[in-house]
């Protein structure tokens, strides 16, 4: 199963994200189902528009994303993962690094 990536660079833009999302979930729905790696640089900072599209995206990528693996995630960003876990029943899963990542991703 083909794994897509994400990469939040710290400075990203609203502007800069919405592109990415965009550009990613039509990727996705391309391919049919997908695993995610989502990569979050260290010292980025987010707002409500950057909140409102990841949500966004999130609801509309989740019917086609069978393992999401999240690098980077720290504090709040865990425990939201955890939220959507519960609530969804998606696997989602936190990694200190790629490397792990990916490997939990290629598993099944």
């Amino acid at each position: 199963m083909k794994t897509i990536r994400i990469f939040y660079f710290k400075d990203i833009s609203d502007e800069q994200q919405r592109k990415l999302l965009e550009d990613r979930l039509e990727e996705i729905k391309a391919e049919g189902e997908v695993n995610l790696l989502t990569v979050i640089e260290p010292g980025g900072k987010t707002n409500h528009v950057k909140n409102h599209q990841q949500r966004q995206f999130s609801k509309e990528a989740g019917p086609y994303v069978h393992k999401s693996a999240v690098v980077g995630a720290a504090g709040m960003i865990k425990v939201a993962l955890a939220g959507v876990k519960m609530v969804t029943g998606r696997d989602v899963k936190a990694f200190d690094n790629e490397h792990d990542a990916l490997a939990w991703l290629e598993k099944d």
